[in-house]
């Protein structure tokens, strides 16, 4: 029986989407141009600190009949002409909010509603961020809400072998930016004793933060705390 697909199936797709996309790109197998020539939706850099837009593909350049270059130029004018000024303000706060934060293994989803010609109206589009290069950039995919299950399934083709990564993409968003860091520690084969002091901190918060990880990440090994920081490139 094939299987329902809620909406939130398929946001969540879309920032598993973004997470393998950012990791490839790291992993040098592709880069940001090349991977921005082959996707469906806009793949896009914004500075981290102020959210100026740097980059876009050549799927965001042909809609809104626009350069990158000549988006700069225009400024403030691109904006109030292409985000509607009620989602706009909402989406950049918590937007700002997550790039502040710094986690670097998170992602951030949000609804926004643009129009990629200022003749046509305004239309629901949702975006996945993640921070890239050390958190100087954000890195994001948007995407029409009415194109997202069909583009989401053309970004997972390639995910299909990789079940492990779908699975538990949502466990280890429930961790916090310091339960990240032991993991990794853990994986690299660091002692509770060893990462205490390294932390600086008692080696009962090492070991608490040890269970808490094992138990929302279901951990039966040290396999498995290796396993994480592979698929995700932690």
């Amino acid at each position: 029986m094939k299987r329902y697909r809620t909406e939130t199936d398929q946001l969540v797709e879309n920032q598993i989407s973004l997470c393998k996309l950012e990791n490839e790109i790291a992993a040098k197998k592709y880069t940001l141009e090349e991977i921005g020539e082959l996707i469906p939706g806009m793949l896009h850099l914004n500075r981290s600190e102020d959210l100026v837009l740097t980059q876009f593909n050549s799927w965001a350049e042909k809609r809104f009949e626009m350069t990158v270059e000549e988006v700069a130029v225009a400024g403030m004018e691109f904006m109030l002409s292409r985000f509607e000024p009620g989602t706009a303000q909402l989406f950049s706060k918590s937007l700002i909010s997550f790039v502040n934060n710094e986690d670097l293994h998170s992602c951030h989803g949000f609804f926004q509603k643009l129009r990629f010609n200022p003749k046509r109206n305004f239309e629901w589009v949702y975006t996945s961020s993640r921070l890239f290069d050390k958190a100087k950039y954000v890195f994001s995919y948007t995407m029409p809400l009415g194109d997202l299950e069909n583009n989401n399934r053309f970004l997972l083709r390639n995910l299909e072998d990789n079940l492990f990564l779908r699975k538990n993409f949502l466990k280890l968003q429930s961790l916090t930016i310091r339960e990240k860091q032991i993991l990794n520690l853990v994986a690299n084969g660091l002692t509770t004793k060893q990462i205490a002091e390294q932390l600086f901190v008692s080696h009962h918060t090492i070991s608490t933060h040890r269970k808490n990880i094992g138990q929302k990440l279901e951990l039966k090994s040290i396999t498995d705390w290796e396993r994480f920081v592979n698929a995700f490139d932690l």
